[in-house]
């Protein structure tokens, strides 16, 4: 039997190894984890009779307390808050800050196969683990309903992760071929599940990271060939924009509008003029028998057209937008084109006949050009997650402005959004309880550009002062949490806040010395 203290290492291995695996599968993995890595130090500590010794390192060494720095400024921020419960659990989200951070730091550090294996187990974790999560649900989402993808996180979150395990995957590429076809096939799942997820973000950090890869790479490359493959860099680039371009100019081909015009049932055409709404470049809203369309809906389905599809939208609307992208008219007569395909599609919630023949990123890019569309000519945010989120940023500027010196508070973010929607009159529901899905707003909001600036120091020194930035996955992970808080607020959710922590700690503090 192995004497105490190889028994507390193995045991505080495995509590790292258990939060590696539920970072993307298991928020109670996570807390176990966390627990369990807490216990085997504690442990220890009494074992060795260094436990006074060990919390003095945590709470005295600079790039430590440099990133608790970030958990202590909300601490302080309760200090001018209102809501105080909302405060006080924003606050126990980031405590794996200071429960890893001193753990981790002040526990014996961690040899180049330790960090190799607990990296490979995250890695293999978000490959399988999200597999498993799309196939349990492959048969009950609906088109596009990208979030029920992922089952066990955020599909924001588990995004990130996918992109951060393919960095793992290739950057510890083995040597046996067997084990490099395992590595192949990791990265290629990764790639399926973030187009399946149709995480426009995962492919664009992806796009990022082999862009500097290979940038850094080719630098003692001769001239020719070193600018050869540099120019091949900028064919993605190409593509994607040509995707786009493609979307957006299928949003546009005029139809002359006929007045007076009658269908085959004879019932007077509805025509809007003044419509936005198109696909595939044909108007939504013209050549319109609503009373025809219903009946010819009804002989052919069965069902009534004042109903929904899967996705919990309109279905007369979803119908009309369907027969639009195939140039039909909305009557009787375009019915009969309909096969009973399209109809199955319309019920699943199809807007575009092309729908499911692009893949999920490109219909991810239809519905970004759709949304920002809609909200070019209607003003209206609430049917549209980009749109919403333009607007919180607009009302997270005002905040920031208002409150630029010292903040909000810690807990007075959603109260401070809630009474700036009603002062700008913004359609924002209050009761949605929405606000900056940004994080660095949100932190200037909260504590004012002084505590913003703290803030900032508490991410950045840690890696400054022990040198962790060298290392190559940590670099690309700080790169792919750094982006996230362009888009989110990373750091106020269990998966995010724990991110964070466990791989700041991972690479700053578990490892001293040469890591890799």
């Amino acid at each position: 039997m192995p004497g105490g203290r190889s028994l507390f290492r193995w045991l505080y291995l495995i509590g790292l190894g258990i939060i590696a695996v539920s970072l993307p599968t298991s928020y109670f993995g996570m807390s176990l984890g966390q627990f369990w890595v807490l216990g085997a130090w504690l442990l220890e500590g009494l074992q060795r009779r260094d436990l006074g010794h060990r919390f003095s390192m945590g709470f005295t060494t600079p790039a430590v307390l440099a990133f608790l720095g970030y958990l202590a400024l909300h601490a302080i921020g309760l200090l001018w808050t209102e809501n105080m419960g909302w405060g006080l659990d924003l606050c126990r989200i980031l405590l794996p800050i200071l429960l890893l951070g001193v753990v981790l730091s002040t526990s014996d550090p961690l040899s180049p196969k330790e960090l190799r294996t607990i990296l490979l187990l995250f890695a293999w974790s978000a490959v399988v683990g999200s597999l498993i999560g799309f196939l349990i649900t492959s048969d009950a989402v609906a088109p596009g309903a990208y979030r029920d993808r992922s089952p066990f996180i955020s599909h924001i979150r588990l995004g990130l992760m996918l992109v951060l395990a393919v960095v793992v995957l290739l950057h510890h590429w083995p040597r046996p071929w067997w084990k490099r076809a395992g590595h192949l096939l990791g990265v290629g799942v990764c790639l399926f599940l973030l187009r399946e997820l149709g995480s426009l973000q995962g492919a664009l950090l992806l796009f990022l990271l082999a862009w500097a890869a290979v940038w850094r790479t080719t630098r003692r490359s001769a001239g020719w060939s070193r600018w050869g493959v540099r120019l091949l860099l900028v064919m993605p680039v190409a593509v994607v924009l040509l995707q786009v371009r493609t979307a957006i100019i299928d949003q546009r081909h005029p139809q002359d509008f006929v007045p007076g015009r009658m269908s085959a049932g004879g019932e007077l055409y509805w025509n809007d003029e003044d419509a936005w709404q198109v696909e595939n470049g044909h108007p939504v809203w013209m050549e319109v028998a609503p009373v025809e369309l219903a009946r010819a809906w009804r002989a052919r389905t069965g069902l009534p057209l004042n109903g929904r599809d899967a996705r919990g939208e309109p279905l007369y609307g979803t119908l009309v937008r369907y027969m639009a992208s195939k140039h039909l008219t909305k009557d009787s007569v375009g019915m009969l084109s309909m096969s009973d395909v399209d109809l199955q599609h319309v019920q699943q919630g199809f807007v575009n006949v092309d729908q499911d023949r692009r893949g999920p990123l490109r219909r991810r890019i239809d519905e970004v050009v759709y949304e920002l569309d809609r909200f070019h000519h209607t003003g209206d945010v609430t049917s549209s997650s980009l749109a919403m989120r333009l607007e919180f940023w607009r009302t997270g500027l005002y905040l920031a402005q208002r409150h630029w010196v010292i903040g909000v508070g810690t807990g007075d973010t959603q109260l401070a959004f809630d009474r700036a929607y009603e002062e700008l009159g913004s359609s924002v529901v209050t009761e949605w309880g929405y606000r900056g899905h940004q994080q660095y707003l949100t932190l200037w909001i909260s504590f004012g550009v002084f505590g913003f600036l703290l803030a900032m120091v508490s991410w950045v020194a840690p890696a400054v002062i022990t040198g962790g930035w060298r290392h190559p996955v940590y670099l690309a992970f700080a790169f792919i949490f750094l982006v996230s808080c362009f888009t989110d607020d990373t750091l106020e959710t269990q998966p995010g806040a724990t991110f964070y922590a466990f791989f700041q700690a991972l690479f700053l503090f578990a490892v001293r010395g040469k890591a890799d």
